[in-house]
């Protein structure tokens, strides 16, 4: 809740900023003078000390609830389905969805169960660092594409993000319009834990599966409903936790997965 007073005052800010520009637009073009204004206001937008200042302002901040949550506030995916061949890779972090990166090479490892096999790309020169198991995740790059391959009688194939930093793991579907049957978040913890995960502000249902430190799936919570307007204004949308502690979360369209 620390975050409000400034809200606050940068919300004053912008105010007394619009105010004070209507009011100069007003008796600037009454004289006649608009080019002068125009000149003005591309001269502004363009200085440092507003590029700065607006780089502060959009960049998310990683706050958690005074309930002790660790979720989601939110980011947009624009992931389209995936193709059904095994040989198509991941795009590596920084390319577009689809798209191979010659100086990347695709790690595979499979969860303990074998439901799950990951496809994670590694940059070609540091390939010797690379750990073909799940502590991967925590170390790739923060929002990386990786590719998921569900193990059913048919196999399917995920595109995901790996969120594995506090503000990445805030952020996960909240606010985001929609959600492909293949896409995911990927939620990875260095260390195991017991954070509970809520549905504020997200727009559409969610299946939640949390995984130990082998990728061994420990519990399932199936089409977790959204939580928003009054019950997320006043923190009180439902929790969502396994029974014992969990190292790694994957988040996706409900049933999906086909789940006992």
């Amino acid at each position: 809740m620390l975050f409000r007073p400034i809200k606050a005052f940068i919300s004053f800010v912008a105010r007394t900023f619009l105010t004070a520009l209507i009011i100069a637009f007003i008796y600037i073009a009454s004289t006649g003078k608009t080019d002068t204004l125009i000149n003005a206001l591309k001269n502004l937008a363009s200085s440092d000390i507003v590029k700065e200042w607006t780089s502060k302002i959009i960049t998310p901040v990683s706050q958690d609830e005074a309930s002790g949550t660790g979720s989601h506030i939110g980011t947009n995916s624009n992931s389209k389905d995936l193709s059904q061949n095994g040989q198509n890779s991941p795009s590596a972090a920084g390319t577009n969805p689809g798209q191979t990166d010659d100086s990347f090479q695709t790690i595979t490892f499979n969860s303990k169960d074998k439901l799950l096999t990951f496809f994670v790309p590694w940059p070609k020169d540091k390939i010797e660092t690379a750990p073909a198991d799940p502590t991967i995740l925590t170390k790739v790059p923060d929002y990386h594409s990786i590719k998921i391959r569900v193990n059913l009688d048919e196999p399917i194939f995920l595109r995901c993000k790996v969120l594995n930093t506090p503000t990445s793991r805030n952020l996960g579907y909240m606010y985001t319009p929609s959600i492909s049957d293949y896409e995911c978040r990927v939620f990875a913890f260095k260390k195991d834990t017991t954070t509970p995960f809520y549905m504020k502000n997200v727009n559409f249902a969610l299946d939640i599966l949390f995984f130990d430190k082998d990728m061994h799936l420990l519990h399932a919570i199936k089409s977790a409903p959204p939580c928003k307007g009054e019950k997320a204004k006043n923190n009180q949308c439902p929790l969502y936790f396994a029974p014992k502690p969990y190292r790694y979360v994957i988040e996706l369209k409900p049933g999906v997965i086909k789940l006992q």
